[in-house]
């Protein structure tokens, strides 16, 4: 079987993206990442590490506080990951068997 062309992958995400939107999985997703990244301290940490980056700026600035949460936030805990990762798999067989 051949393999899909990157257009087809694309459509395929597109439409799997979609149908999360309209059933309401990809706000139940974000809620439970919100909560398990709560829960793992992992909201509060980055709350830290950006206020203590702010008192040592002169000049606190929006963008550069953006840029070092972003190079924070690659570290999301490998459990929350893993647990995100499970639900959206569920959702595609699901997808997929119907």
């Amino acid at each position: 079987m051949p393999s899909a062309t990157l257009s087809e992958q694309d459509s395929l995400f597109h439409q799997l993206q979609r149908r999360m939107v309209e059933s309401g999985e990809w706000d139940r997703l974000v809620l439970q990442l919100r909560y398990q990244l709560n829960d793992a301290g992992w909201l509060d940490s980055q709350r830290v590490q950006t206020l203590e980056q702010a008192h040592t700026m002169e000049q606190p600035s929006f963008r550069e506080l953006l840029d070092g949460t972003r190079t924070r936030a690659h570290g999301v805990p490998e459990a929350v990951r893993q647990q995100i990762m499970t639900s959206m798999r569920a959702f595609i067989d699901k997808q997929i068997e119907s």
